[in-house]
């Protein structure tokens, strides 16, 4: 895996988010205008702005 610093709006299924609580893996995206939705009603949802840029990782790529 690859790791990657994207805007949100660059998120893809598969992905792992790394923040200051760990990680969370993309399962589920949902967009709305300027916001994004990381796994919509799950325990570890996620709800930011599409340009705010992320640290993940990303299988298949390099």
């Amino acid at each position: 895996m690859t790791q990657i610093n994207i805007p949100a709006d660059g998120l893809q299924i598969g992905d792992v988010i790394l923040h200051a609580a760990g990680e969370t893996e993309v399962r589920a995206l949902t967009r709305n205008g300027h916001t994004i939705t990381t796994n919509p009603g799950a325990d570890d949802q996620i709800t930011g702005q599409v340009w705010q840029h992320v640290e993940a990782r990303r299988g298949g790529q390099g």
